[in-house]
């Protein structure tokens, strides 16, 4: 069942941000190590000092992570508020309107190059998974309301818009080629073939509550009968995954037609195949300033993932509702699991499962060292 609170994914994802953090500094430490083969990760440009062959898996294991808000200190902030993260002022002042965070782990299963004349010729066969969230303020706004409501209060209004969550996981085999131009200048590129293991996105457009709560005149505490309130959501979950997806069960709305709504997840086509492909390549250059200064710079990640329309299953939800809230129900409004899509009636959408495309996940690397 999609029973996942928003809290958790929050301490997931910043887990998963201080890891990538800490050991993402190993790969960018070897960029500056002259010979070492990992530097071509980073710009295929560069040219070892010889020829290599890497262990397969044990070669090269990479963690990236990036946030254009959060730094090292708020992340261990976040995973120590326990309960109090949503009233972490500290943390809540730096929050912008829209907050990215995104985490990139590759590992090559076999890497191997050589020399051939003056060019570099190198082979990687890996595999690759990119996360990426994009959290609003908006929904701290409304969860550090939540959390300090009170009956006294009456009412709790909430509008989480523009939120999303998106996992890219495949399987890359490149070939690359650098070669010096001059005594100064040496380029390479690399292209790789893309194989789509899985994709999966939640995108939120808008999740609203309006809560209205008539007061006692004779005690502002206590409950006075059932209270209005009206809901919206307006959402879509899709995955690309061979033999699994998203699952579906029949239902019955109140004209009793029959709707096909989310249950979870379902896996039963014997195992990871291949739900998509693409292309990729990355682009690089370094070139000698002076004897003992250099200038590198590298694209990498251009391209794509098409993903097919036989893999994919979409749920959608687009509906505004009352509801009535009660002593009975209306917790479920004052924590994360509010956010549970499981609460909003997410539908399959048959022609929304069509084919479609990924960007994967650029990057510019721009970098002067010293030797």
């Amino acid at each position: 069942m999609w029973t996942s609170t928003l809290k958790k994914g929050l301490f997931l994802i910043g887990g998963l941000f201080l890891g990538g953090a800490v050991h993402a500094q190993y790969l960018r430490t070897s960029y500056f190590m002259e010979g070492a083969s990992s530097r071509l990760q980073l710009n295929p440009g560069l040219q070892p000092s010889g020829g290599y062959f890497n262990i397969p898996v044990l070669g090269s294991f990479n963690i990236g992570a990036y946030s254009d808000v959060l730094g090292m200190s708020d992340i261990v902030g976040v995973l120590d508020s326990g309960s109090d993260l949503f009233t972490n002022d500290d943390l809540y002042g730096r929050l912008k309107a829209d907050n990215r965070l995104n985490v990139n782990l590759n590992t090559d299963i076999l890497s191997f190059g050589w020399y051939k004349g003056k060019g570099f010729w190198s082979v990687n066969v890996g595999l690759r998974t990119d996360i990426g969230a994009s959290i609003p303020k908006n929904m701290f706004d409304y969860l550090r309301d939540a959390d300090q409501f009170d009956l006294s209060r009456g009412t709790l209004q909430g509008n989480i818009t523009d939120m999303n969550f998106k996992v890219n996981a495949y399987a890359e085999v490149g070939l690359g080629y650098s070669r010096p131009v001059n005594d100064k200048l040496t380029v390479g590129g690399r292209v790789k073939v893309l194989l789509g293991v899985a994709h999966a996105e939640m995108q939120v457009d808008e999740f609203a509550v309006d809560m209205n709560i008539p007061q006692n005149p004779d005690d502002p505490n206590s409950w006075n009968g059932t209270y209005g309130g009206s809901t919206t959501a307006r959402a879509h979950i899709m995955t690309s995954i061979k033999g699994g997806g998203l699952s579906f069960a029949d239902s019955y709305d109140s004209n009793g037609n029959a709707i096909r709504q989310i249950d979870g997840f379902d896996f039963d086509g014997g195992g990871f195949g291949i739900a998509g492909t693409g292309f990729g390549v990355d682009l690089g250059a370094s070139y000698k300033l002076l004897d003992n200064l250099n200038l590198s710079a590298a694209v990498l990640d251009l391209g794509f993932i098409k993903w097919n329309s036989s893999n994919t299953t979409v749920a959608s939800v687009n509906e505004n509702a009352d509801v009535k809230i009660d002593q009975s129900n209306y917790q479920e409004y004052l924590d994360g699991d509010f956010l549970n899509l499981e609460r909003f009636n997410l539908a399959e959408d048959k022609e929304a499962a069509s084919s479609y495309k990924t960007k994967l996940s650029s990057t510019l690397l721009l970098v002067n060292f010293q030797f």
